[in-house]
């Protein structure tokens, strides 16, 4: 790419202590047919050899952007660093331990310029490095084919995704830059699923958007990342992140912000959000709950509890009297089993087995006979009788 051209796609890809999987990721863009893209990488203070990869690669191919930051700030924080100094028409975000296939930035661009489109969202393919089956059917879903291959507004596709397949991940989309910063529509730092509310409010300003059925991108799913930890800790993140999505879209309705129309949308994408809310919630055990409503008191977006707290409680009340319900039923079949334990010693019991013993092996013989034949039937009741059967 020469200094003249325009730059088309602003790839942005946030790094931090991905030196396995660095360089296989910015190849994947070298590589591209497409070769007016510029390559913004962030290295969020990382502690291996991942610095010294963006410069020696920085060195051989000018498209690549190197940003090296003093202190780290996370994923959320470099991202909106990297906004500041996109200058393609297009913006895409990807993850360092990703890939993209080949081609997939040329078809993106060419269906955005071709239906005059301000995103176009897709799907992807993923790489399993450790197993994990619920992701895995998560990332196999496809979009429902009235929506494939139309141009719509941004609400209208929004709209119609919820109702189907929706992917959050900004890798699962390219969206016109402008948009991105004319809206002012950033990463809210602090808490992780934080694409969650970038790729839901993007979506609201978008006036066309068009959605393919087809993978572009090659999701690592590998452990040691964030969405594969499934530690205590990890799932106060969880909740924390979801949590400030919902309560960070509730101070902007109320802040007047959106019209009807959005509004009414940001409100199905926050109940949409509520059963992932109440999956990590109900993962906690009870002792764990102080340290995550701490969390959720003092993390950088403390001024938003105040809107999810109450989803919070309502959804432990519900929990403990699952809970509570559950303690029941186990009572009840212990007390049960206790009591069939008690009848089957009793001595009216056994007489009616020692009774009923002839008519019920009577029975079980004609019922093997009708099920599996003569040689087999004579061959289990040689065998339950203790002669050889030859």
């Amino acid at each position: 790419m020469t200094t003249a051209n325009p730059v088309k796609i602003s790839v942005i890809i946030p790094v931090y202590n991905v030196e396995k999987y660095l360089s296989a990721c910015l190849d994947s863009f070298l590589n591209q047919p497409l070769k007016d893209i510029e390559i913004i990488c962030i290295d969020d203070c990382s502690t291996d050899n991942s610095a010294q990869i963006l410069r020696e690669y920085a060195s051989r191919d000018e498209r690549i952007k190197n940003i090296f930051l003093t202190q780290n700030g996370g994923v959320s924080h470099a991202r909106n660093i990297a906004i500041e100094r996109a200058n393609g028409k297009y913006t895409y975000f990807a993850d360092a331990d990703d890939l993209t296939i080949p081609e997939a930035m040329e078809k993106l661009y060419d269906t955005a310029e071709k239906n005059d489109t301000d995103q176009v969202v897709f799907l992807t393919d993923v790489l399993e490095e450790c197993e994990n089956a619920s992701m895995c059917n998560y990332y196999s879903r496809t979009y429902s084919e009235k929506t494939v291959n139309r141009v719509l507004s941004g609400l209208e596709l929004f709209s119609q995704l919820l109702q189907s397949v929706i992917f959050t991940a900004p890798w699962s989309k390219i969206t016109r830059t402008s948009i991105i910063k004319d809206n002012n529509i950033q990463f809210p730092h602090g808490y992780i699923h934080s694409d969650n509310f970038f790729t839901a409010k993007s979506m609201l300003f978008c006036k066309k958007a068009i959605a393919l059925n087809e993978r572009l991108y090659i999701r690592r799913i590998r452990e040691g990342s964030i969405t594969t930890a499934t530690d205590a800790g990890a799932t106060i993140r969880h909740v924390c992140g979801f949590a400030a999505v919902i309560g960070t879209f509730q101070t902007e309705i109320n802040s007047g912000l959106y019209d009807k129309t959005q509004n009414e949308l940001v409100q199905k994408f926050c109940t949409f959000l509520i059963p992932s809310l109440m999956r990590y919630t109900q993962k906690l055990h009870p002792s764990q709950r102080p340290e995550l409503l701490s969390q959720l008191i003092n993390c950088p977006w403390g001024e938003h509890w105040q809107f999810v707290m109450p989803i919070l409680f309502r959804l432990i009340d519900t929990e403990k009297k699952k809970n509570c319900e559950l303690v029941k039923a186990d009572k009840t079949i212990a007390y049960q089993k206790n009591k069939i334990k008690k009848l089957k010693k009793s001595r009216s019991y056994r007489l009616g087995r020692a009774l009923t013993w002839l008519p019920r092996k009577i029975r079980g013989g004609v019922r093997c006979l009708k099920q599996h034949g003569v040689a087999y039937t004579c061959k289990r009741i040689f065998q339950k009788t203790g002669i050889l059967f030859k």
